[in-house]
């Protein structure tokens, strides 16, 4: 108990030395990179199927975007980005055998 006690002047000091760096703010900027890396991976592996459906010639395409969703991207540093990025596959999505896409009249 004694040696802990004695290690604590030395671990305050540490502590503030991590402060004084910005340690705390590093590791959570560093933190949302990651998550943010995670749905750019997420979204690479969703836009496959797509790209496979497009490459055949079909005319039916989805893609979950749930990943994109604001709740998920919310604090991200590239969120505006990302919005985008769910947007423009919003638009890309198109069901049917008729090639109508979102916002355009069946033929």
């Amino acid at each position: 108990m004694e040696e802990r006690l004695a290690a604590l002047p030395g671990l305050e000091e540490t502590l503030k030395r991590f402060h004084e760096a910005g340690l705390e703010e590093r590791l959570k900027e560093q933190s949302l990179l990651v998550r943010e890396e995670r749905v750019l991976k997420t979204a690479r592996e969703r836009l496959s199927p797509f790209r496979e459906s497009l490459d055949s010639g079909s005319t039916r395409a989805s893609i979950d975007r749930a990943f994109l969703a604001q709740k998920a991207i919310e604090e991200l540093p590239n969120q505006a980005i990302l919005a985008e990025a769910d947007a423009t596959t919003r638009t890309t999505e198109f069901h049917s055998g008729d090639d109508s896409r979102p916002g355009q009249a069946s033929h």
